[in-house]
């Protein structure tokens, strides 16, 4: 598995985005909309940093309550998350979904429960097929 990104948890992503320019990190024009997790988010240019912002009263917007703009997760991405999930199920990690589900610019998407991590939020992708 390859580093994919680093979220951040930021109640204006316009204006964490704007820091992050003026320290030199282009993002992406517009952000986008995932109903599903019922996110909003915004990518550098580069992918590196997720900015995401919560669109109503939900489990990121009682993170973000608690601790205000921080770090949220890491994502890793592997060639076969079906695979690399069962691989990590046997190894006694916790998912948050019983299976991947569809998450930024379409890719699979699962989440180690931070109970089985020590407390990361950890994210693992399928890498986009070429």
């Amino acid at each position: 598995m390859k580093l994919d990104h680093i979220a951040l948890a930021v109640e204006n992503i316009s204006k964490v985005a704007n820091l992050f320019e003026n320290l030199g990190i282009s993002f992406e024009d517009q952000e986008q909309i995932l109903k599903a997790q019922g996110i909003t988010y915004r990518h550098s240019k580069d992918h590196l940093i997720e900015l995401i912002s919560p669109l109503k009263d939900s489990h990121l917007q009682r993170f973000l309550d608690k601790l205000g703009d921080s770090f949220h997760h890491l994502s890793f991405s592997c060639s076969n998350i079906e695979k690399k999930c069962l691989e990590l199920k046997n190894k006694g990690f916790e998912f948050v979904y019983e299976k991947p589900i569809t998450g930024a610019h379409g890719k699979e998407v699962n989440f180690l429960h931070p109970k089985s991590t020590g407390g990361f939020l950890i994210e693992i992708s399928q890498e986009e097929k070429k």
